[in-house]
């Protein structure tokens, strides 16, 4: 059996033709070094001397997608379809492996292809509106980016697949609420309790625990862990056992136990009583983007869509924060922020003014600045200054950046409908 998706060490496998190898280069370039995204590569993950078919199919099941390059060599060649043949196998033991075609030159989609999406690389070359399309197929698509109809609710629950029917049944009731699923994102490291998991609950207002039967009575020590961090917060929750589960082991007192056949009424009314008691979230999570307004008239907006798309937060900018005293709201904004992406391009003063009260505030902070390199203003010359050269590096550099801030928005993973880009 296959690894797992989200315990996969590369994102994605980069099938094509070496014919295209000078156009594959720089995709591959700014894929791995600019956007921080972990790529095999044949011309860097090959060994010499390596029986390259098995070698291949190891390598496709260590990956989490599959980018195809189409081409005329590649279509001609087959290497395209047999490649697409084995990321089909990966689909059909796993839903969410991801095949991710990309046309560089006027060749003609194979039939195999015609259902799936795929991206035009203008001229051979990277654009603003294509960089976006790239790295917009690695994560979900749906309405996860809506972030005012819906209530933050952190979902504890177990990754394994064998514990997800019962999971994926109780999270689609809860959809139905409106709510918005949060969870730790599966590839993160480690149950990190203090700086991660401790935050992500508290970015929430209220938790559903979800415990499975692991034999002899015995569940998942971190769900139960997630549970008590909940209510040692006062915060709302629902703790949901499997009925093997011997809930006295790990001190909870109230808890409903359930098995497949029979629990919708039961939640029914717990969702009542919990949806009664949500209140605001102890530190709401979103992205405040420090720039000047004259960085907006300049480009599209595809930073902020895909800073809300990685990390699964609203992205405010302090440009658009209209009312009230705006210099108060805008210092709370920003101290209470998860994050903050400054551009110091040109050193607007507004701009170094709210990454100074970042600083201050003891937030976490990013720079970034745009070609040539030079030392940014002195308070912040102690600093790591993420430098690009255009919009393409840009949006590359946001990704590397806000990777380790995301999160799990587990809503449309649950859709009959889903599909991949």
């Amino acid at each position: 059996m296959s690894t797992p998706i989200h315990q996969r060490k590369y994102t994605t496998f980069l099938s094509h033709a070496h014919t295209d190898k000078k156009i594959v280069d720089e995709l591959a370039r700014w894929l791995s070094e600019v956007c921080g995204i972990a790529v095999w590569y044949d011309s860097k993950n090959l060994p010499v001397s390596s029986k390259i078919v098995s070698h291949l199919s190891k390598a496709v099941e260590e990956s989490k997608s599959m980018i195809l390059i189409l081409s005329e060599s590649s279509i001609r060649s087959g290497w395209v379809e047999e490649e697409y043949n084995a990321a089909m196998s990966q689909r059909t033991q796993f839903s969410n492996f991801k095949i991710i075609p990309i046309r560089i030159d006027e060749c003609e989609v194979p039939s195999f292809l015609q259902t799936t999406k795929w991206i035009d690389l203008e001229n051979g070359k990277l654009t603003e509106s294509v960089a976006f399309e790239i790295l917009y197929s690695f994560y979900y698509l749906g309405s996860f980016r809506d972030f005012n109809s819906d209530d933050d609710i952190y979902i504890a629950r177990s990754w394994r697949n064998s514990e997800n029917r019962l999971a994926d049944s109780i999270l689609k009731e809860l959809k139905k609420n409106n709510y918005r699923l949060i969870g730790d994102s599966q590839d993160q490291k480690g149950f990190d309790k203090e700086n991660r998991i401790e935050s992500l609950i508290k970015s929430c207002k209220g938790l559903v625990a979800i415990l499975p039967h692991r034999g002899g009575g015995e569940t998942s020590k971190y769900i139960v862990e997630e549970l008590k961090i909940a209510q040692s917060l006062n915060m709302p929750t629902i703790c949901i056992a499997d009925s093997n589960v011997e809930m006295a082991k790990y001190g909870v007192e109230e808890y409903l136990s359930v098995d497949e056949s029979d629990f919708t009424r039961m939640l029914e009314i717990e969702i009542e009583d919990f949806h009664e008691n949500l209140k605001n979230a102890i530190k709401e999570h979103y992205v405040f983007f420090a720039k000047s307004i004259e960085d907006e008239t300049e480009r599209e907006n595809y930073p902020k869509e895909l800073i809300e798309l990685i990390t699964g937060l609203s992205c405010v900018y302090g440009d658009h924060i209209y009312t009230g005293e705006i210099q108060g709201v805008i210092t709370s904004q920003i101290k209470e922020s998860l994050v903050v992406l400054a551009d110091i391009t040109n050193e607007n003063l507004n701009t170094c003014i709210e990454v100074g009260i970042a600083r201050g505030a003891g937030c976490n902070y990013h720079l970034i600045a745009k070609k040539p390199r030079k030392s940014p203003p002195f308070m912040f010359r102690d600093q790591q200054v993420w430098f690009y050269d255009d919009e393409v590096e840009l949006l590359g550099v946001i990704h590397k950046i806000l990777f380790p801030y995301r999160r799990r928005v587990m809503n449309y993973e649950l859709s009959e409908d889903k599909k991949w880009v």
